[in-house]
């Protein structure tokens, strides 16, 4: 059987944006975005693989179904900019985690023709690392503990 050869429709990154929820309560709300992300994952999910095997396994092999599963986290990377509302100490980034903020968020992909929201509550659960050095850019990683499954819109 021959293989379809076709060009590929992938999309660059450029053009993403990752927004915070500006109401700290957990009900959509409006969003303002988050100033010079530089990277910005999806949540990446997991689920627990549980061990069912018994004496009588088929075939003498371990047998196993799915457990739990965890909303997981996302990472994500700004430049350094704690004179940014949407970073700074005081109401930004390094603020939700200092107070154990629980918030909506979203990352926007506008690449596309039509754009696509990935939306979901999480909190910030990391932060920090800021780097210097001469010939590089100051930057901050930090990640987000998902609460709620993301929704595609």
């Amino acid at each position: 059987m021959p293989i379809t050869q076709t060009a590929s429709n992938a999309q660059l990154g450029w053009g993403t944006g990752l927004f915070r929820g500006n109401l700290a309560s957990l009900s959509a709300g409006g969003f303002t975005q988050v100033a010079e992300v530089t990277r910005c994952g999806s949540p990446v999910q997991e689920r627990e693989r549980v061990e069912r095997t018994h004496l009588a396994s088929p075939g003498a092999k371990r047998e196993y179904r799915a457990g739990l599963g965890d909303l997981g986290n996302m990472d994500a990377e700004c430049n350094f900019r704690p004179d940014e509302a949407s970073q700074d100490f005081t109401t930004g980034i390094i603020a939700d985690y200092n107070g154990s903020v629980e918030r909506w968020w979203q990352v926007l992909y506008t690449q596309f023709t039509l754009e696509y929201t990935l939306q979901f509550t999480a909190y910030v659960s990391s932060y920090g690392s800021v780097e210097a050095t001469p010939e590089g850019l100051l930057k901050m990683p930090f990640a987000l503990q998902m609460l709620s499954d993301p929704t595609w819109s």
